[in-house]
């Protein structure tokens, strides 16, 4: 736990004294080597791991990094994946390939995976704010790094997705499908991205003149109510459970929901539930103006998590999409921080709130009940073990 706890605080240094510095007269000169040595120290510790940390490090991570190294030609290589019990997209495959034959190591392969995992997140929650992005990504590290030494593919693919998404919501429309497309090409679950951007245009996008935004004051309450159902269903899962499975047709999707009570799923539910009571709570009364609109978005796509985790029961990729919803988490944050210096005790509350959150799904999931198993550290790499 302790080199987790000790890149984390490094890091999330080094980018809350970048966006210190992009505040002043040439800051972007001193901010961006900051944010470079604290992105190379989270790669540093995802490339330096054992082979034991992340449950699927030992098999498609392994697996493709042998096919590169033994393959002497791509048609080859991508020929064995093919072939392979894990469906691994195009994109992927050639970075992967490109990676390894040009390095040879099993350090900067996953040292390259997890840079590509960093860059589009750090892009995003610049892209909505620069202040306070140690806090922003400290959240993004508590609640996804050690998920990422798992499953890498989706974990690449769900920056492009937030990329794209934030590109849709800034009218850059060919960025936007560019981004997507490459998630796409990365993991086939990114796909739900274009579901996101299709939910902007309905109910949140500017008019043509960019005079008002297709969202009205009555949406936001109704996006409360839905947040509200869905915290009562996740408080009163078990005996909703226990009720809907005595009938036919939806009872059997609550079957399969169930998960058969593993403590994983009680604690990510825990999770959704923590993140959404903080995202209404600071929505009715700390973000304002045009942040709101943007927030109040992020925080719709939060809820969806709790529907994707309901029906992950019924298969593998249902659950894959609620880490996309999840990962918004991060815009969220950064549009809450936009203007700290006139916001209200209130945001103050909900942030830290919100970091407790993030906090305790590290502590309690990834360290004390083992999720991803990546706790304790490894690397004989480094020496730690």
């Amino acid at each position: 736990m302790v080199p987790y706890l000790f890149t984390f605080a490094l890091s999330s240094g080094l980018f809350e004294l970048g966006s210190f510095f992009e505040g002043s007269r040439s800051g972007r000169r001193v901010a961006w080597p900051l944010y470079a040595l604290a992105v190379i120290a989270l790669c540093v510790l995802a490339g330096a791991r054992d082979v034991t940390i992340g449950t699927d490090t030992a098999g498609y991570g392994v697996f493709i990094y042998q096919q590169g190294i033994f393959s002497n030609t791509y048609e080859g290589f991508n020929h064995a994946l093919e072939v392979s019990y894990w469906d691994v997209a195009p994109l992927f495959a050639l970075g992967s390939f490109v990676v390894i034959r040009l390095f040879q190591s099993q350090f900067a392969y996953f040292f390259a995976i997890e840079l590509a995992m960093l860059v589009p997140v750090l892009l995003a929650a610049r892209s909505v704010s620069k202040n306070h992005l140690g806090l922003v990504m400290l959240a993004y590290m508590l609640v996804f790094f050690i998920p990422g030494l798992n499953m890498m593919r989706q974990s690449v693919a769900m920056g492009f997705v937030m990329l794209g998404i934030l590109s849709t919501m800034g009218s850059r429309y060919a960025c936007a499908s560019v981004q997507l497309l490459v998630a796409c090409l990365i993991h086939a679950s990114a796909v739900v991205g274009f579901a996101f951007c299709l939910l902007w245009f309905v109910m949140f996008k500017k008019d043509d003149a960019g005079l008002e935004p297709t969202y009205r004051k009555w949406f936001q309450p109704i996006v409360l109510l839905v947040v509200f159902g869905i915290m009562l269903g996740t408080i009163f899962f078990h005996q909703l459970t226990s009720f809907l499975t005595n009938l036919e047709g939806v009872g059997r999707l609550f079957l399969y929901a169930s998960h058969e009570g593993g403590s994983e799923y009680g604690t990510s539910s825990l999770l959704f539930l923590c993140l959404m009571i903080v995202s209404a709570f600071m929505l009715r009364t700390g973000i304002k103006g045009r942040s709101n609109i943007d927030a109040t978005f992020f925080c719709t796509l939060i809820a969806l998590s709790v529907p994707f985790f309901v029906l992950s029961g019924i298969d593998n990729t249902i659950a894959r999409m609620m880490s996309y919803c999840t990962l918004f988490i991060v815009p969220f944050i950064s549009a809450c921080v936009k203007d700290l210096k006139n916001t209200t005790l209130t945001t103050f509350s909900g942030i830290a709130m919100l970091t407790a959150s993030c906090c305790t799904r590290f502590f309690v999931c990834f360290v004390w009940q083992g999720f991803n198993a990546a706790v304790p550290y490894t690397s004989s790499i480094l020496g730690i073990g």
